[in-house]
């Protein structure tokens, strides 16, 4: 079974994402706060991190950034999501696919397989 990691300061949202993707056969873990999340990861590797852009500290991109300079986790694939109607900025970081809330779960899951094959 594949392993989901969920960042999203809205504790809620993450865990009802976790619910539903592990009622759909993944092993799916929430986290509000980045930096603890990536402290998980360095014992409990995922196979893919979701992360939400519009976090307070560290934000979406500086979750990314902080993945990707790390040797043990960079090469984990990582899926944005966002609220904002506001384009998302360009940034040197580099994630693997961008799904914007809400969303439909169809396209969730998609996104999702597609990342894990």
């Amino acid at each position: 079974m594949k392993n989901i990691l969920i960042i999203d300061d809205e504790i809620d949202i993450g865990e009802s994402l976790a619910i539903v993707l592990e009622s759909e056969g993944y092993i799916a873990k929430a986290y509000s706060n980045g930096y603890k999340a990536i402290e998980y990861m360095k014992t409990h590797l995922p196979d893919l991190v979701i992360v939400d852009v519009m976090m307070p500290k560290p934000k979406g991109v500086e979750v990314v950034r902080l993945l990707k300079e790390d040797p043990e986790l960079k090469n984990i694939p990582i899926m944005m999501m966002s609220a904002s109607k506001e384009p998302i900025p360009l940034t040197e970081e580099k994630w693997d696919a961008f799904v914007r809330k809400p969303f439909e779960m169809e396209e969730l899951l998609s996104t999702i397989e597609k990342l894990l094959v």
